[in-house]
């Protein structure tokens, strides 16, 4: 370490320090009549001393510090990743990975760590600091691991990341597509086994989650089997234990492969679990990939939603495509003027542009709030606002000369009736404009905005998608047209209309839905699997019918033995929430309760955790993932039984070395106590020697 003084003044001043101390001594010393039987030395003595104390004093006004120069030496990090995911043991080779490996593994990060700084992680699913050897991950996420591991030590002198794994990968992106953005090598420790075994494994189910009572519905089963030529195999699926459906299977090849499509019909209401297994009688290493348990939620009827419209547009087509996808909806479309069936078999009619200069609709307007029919209007250039702004709906727009303008959609992050997504509520903001209205709008509540206009990216108070619920009558409003523009942006930029499906379907599903008014209410999924935190929502109401959280909110949790797990509500801006984490796999019901003044509030319901096997369905081993990810970065892959070869690569590995660098401290020098004593002793010393010598 090296240290040196230095001022934030010019060095020059440093000279006039010592002259000032130099012409003070002087000075009073030679005309100080007390000192003239003194000798000349015993003068010179005392002015020594005062020059040096005057010095010192004068010195610290020029702010001295102290800088010291540190000399610091980062080893290089090196990165050990284990595989913690359950298809590693679902070979034959098992007790080796059980045992020995973990030994050895211990002994690769003993001897590595005595040249570089060693940092630990499992991985599955999930990421852990440590190594853990039991694994029971049920998923492998490789992307995620790379890019935690990327961010959590950037600009940080990273020497190689060591993957120990099987290859196989079921959650995230491919790695071979993450790997381009790491800047230090990746080297990859191959365990598992790549032999094809003997086996029969349900691979893939595809079906509904909800469907409607006295519904056939379909699930597609497909059975993939390896050396199983000519094994006779029997699919089955029970409910409740009891068989519904019974096929019989000839394997007729080595590398077999089919798919069978099963109506199942919905005959009982509620959440009804089914179990699908293949039964054979043919050895194999991995019996536990040969069943599944599903749960499908049966409802009794669909919510009939009406769309109509004086003529054809893109947004109907845009708006009908996402709700005939959602199993929940029956959709109709009618052109207005043919339309001539009762309004009250509909739970939501969706108006477009009506009514209109053309139709005014007068007679369907007065049915549908008469009755109370959930409606939503969707504002364009061909309607008529006149009309809309007598309907007293809770909104009016006073248009001027009948102008419109571009006005991109703002969240309001007041707006309860629903919540979307983090991921929608990001990307709304990037949507295409719609073409809305110019002029003044009027509304009655603020906090029933979803969206705001935004104009030229200067956000406004105006509604572009708003709500009413006005005496207990639903009523929507989108202010603008070109929905057709949103749903190809989607798209366009994520491949898919998960987000414009989302905004859609949550809008109508709160519209079409029956309103309650249930003062307490719970909201939860029904079906979970085993590696999901189970997560529930509350609303509380008071007397008003205003949202309020002041009160606790409780919730027991009680499984098929009975025993209970008691949670409390954690309280949000406007509600409650709660995370209850993983449960075990099996069916629970649960009951919350909160009491308000003098009333108590309880609501009760159930939900099913099943099992997750996708660790299961392929258990050979996928080194070729893992050549690929250490090729790409410049690094090797190594087998189990290699360890030597690895620490010998990372040594030879020019580019993994030591970091030097110099830190920096600057210390004020009139923080040092040493230096006020100095400057006492100076000063006590020449006061001694003035009375010795006579002077006091």
């Amino acid at each position: 370490m090296k240290f040196n003084i230095v001022t934030e003044y010019s060095a020059w001043l440093v000279i006039i320090c010592l002259i000032i101390a130099f012409v003070y001594s002087f000075l009073l010393y030679r005309k100080d009549k007390s000192f003239i039987d003194i000798s000349i030395n015993k003068l010179r003595l005392l002015s020594i001393f005062r020059f040096l104390s005057v010095f010192i004093i004068s010195l610290f006004l020029l702010s001295p510090l102290i800088k010291s120069l540190k000399k610091n030496v980062e080893k290089p990090i090196i990165i050990f990743a284990q595989d913690n995911s359950e298809s590693i043991l679902l070979n034959k080779d098992s007790l080796f990975y059980k045992n020995q490996y973990q030994i050895n593994v211990n002994k690769l990060i003993k001897n590595i760590s005595k040249d570089y700084d060693v940092k630990i992680y499992s991985f599955g699913q999930l990421i852990k600091n440590g190594l853990s050897f039991d694994f029971s991950q049920k998923q492998t996420d490789f992307s995620n691991l790379l890019k935690e591991i990327n961010n959590k030590y950037i600009n940080r002198n990273v020497g190689a990341l060591i993957v120990a794994s099987d290859g196989i990968y079921n959650k995230g992106e491919n790695p071979n597509l993450i790997v381009k953005n790491l800047k230090f090598p990746v080297y990859t420790i191959a365990i598992g086994d790549t032999n094809t075994q003997k086996d029969i494994i349900l691979s893939h189910l595809d079906y509904n989650r909800i469907v409607f009572l006295g519904d056939k519905f379909p699930i597609q089963i497909t059975v993939n089997a390896y050396k199983q030529k000519n094994t006779v195999a029997y699919l089955k699926i029970l409910n409740n234990k009891k068989q519904v459906y019974s096929k019989k299977i000839l394997i007729n090849n080595d590398n077999f492969l089919s798919t069978f499509d099963v109506l199942l019909d919905a005959k009982n209401t509620g959440l009804q679990k089914y179990k699908i297994e293949i039964l054979s009688d043919s050895k194999e290493i991995n019996k536990t990939n040969n069943s599944k348990i599903i749960a499908v939620d049966v409802i009794k009827n669909k919510q009939k939603i009406l769309i109509l419209s004086y003529s054809p547009h893109p947004d109907i087509g845009a708006v009908k495509e996402i709700l005939e996808k959602n199993k929940n909806f029956s959709v109709e479309y009618a052109a207005i003027d043919k339309f001539n069936k009762q309004i009250k078999d509909y739970n939501l009619v969706i108006l477009n542009q009506i009514p209109n200069n053309n139709y005014s609709a007068t007679s369907l307007l007065t049915k549908i709030f008469t009755n109370k029919i959930p409606v939503l209007f969707v504002i364009g250039a061909q309607s008529n606002l006149k009309i809309i702004n007598n309907l007293q709906a809770g909104i009016t727009v006073k248009q001027n000369q009948k102008s419109f303008e571009e006005t991109q959609a703002s969240i309001n992050k007041n707006f309860n009736f629903f919540n979307l997504s983090t991921e929608a509520q990001n990307f709304v903001p990037e949507l295409p404009p719609l073409i809305s209205p110019f002029g003044s709008y009027n509304f009655d509540n603020a906090t029933n905005i979803l969206f705001y206009q935004s104009i030229k990216d200067i956000s406004t108070i105006k509604p572009l998608v708003y709500f009413n619920n006005n005496f207990n009558h639903k009523i929507g409003f989108i202010l603008g047209e070109g929905l057709w523009r949103w749903r190809l942006y989607d798209y366009k930029q994520n491949n898919n209309i998960n987000i414009f499906q989302e905004l859609v379907g949550k809008a109508v599903q709160y519209l079409s839905l029956k309103e309650r008014k249930n003062q307490f209410i719970i909201k939860a999924n029904k079906i979970f699997t085993e590696n999901q935190s189970v997560i529930f929502e509350s609303q509380l109401y008071n007397k008003s019918y205003k949202l309020i959280n002041s009160p606790d909110v409780f919730l027991d949790v009680f499984d098929e033995e009975g025993k209970k797990f008691s949670f409390v509500f954690n309280k949000t801006d406007k509600a409650y929430f709660l995370d209850a984490g993983a449960f075990q796999i099996g069916d629970y019901n649960y009951q919350a309760h909160c009491k308000l003044g003098d009333i108590n509030y309880s609501k009760k319901g159930r939900f099913s955790i099943l099992p997750l096997k996708i660790e299961n369905e392929n258990t050979v081993a996928d080194f070729n993932t893992l050549y690929k990810i250490s090729n790409k970065t410049k690094g090797e892959m190594f087998y189990a039984n290699q360890f030597e070869e690895l620490i010998a690569g990372l040594n030879n590995n020019s580019g993994i070395h030591s970091v030097y660098y110099y830190k920096k401290n600057f210390f004020e020098v009139i923080n040092l106590k040493w230096i006020f004593f100095l400057i006492l002793t100076l000063l006590s010393i020449e006061w001694f020697l003035r009375k010795f010598f006579g002077s006091y």
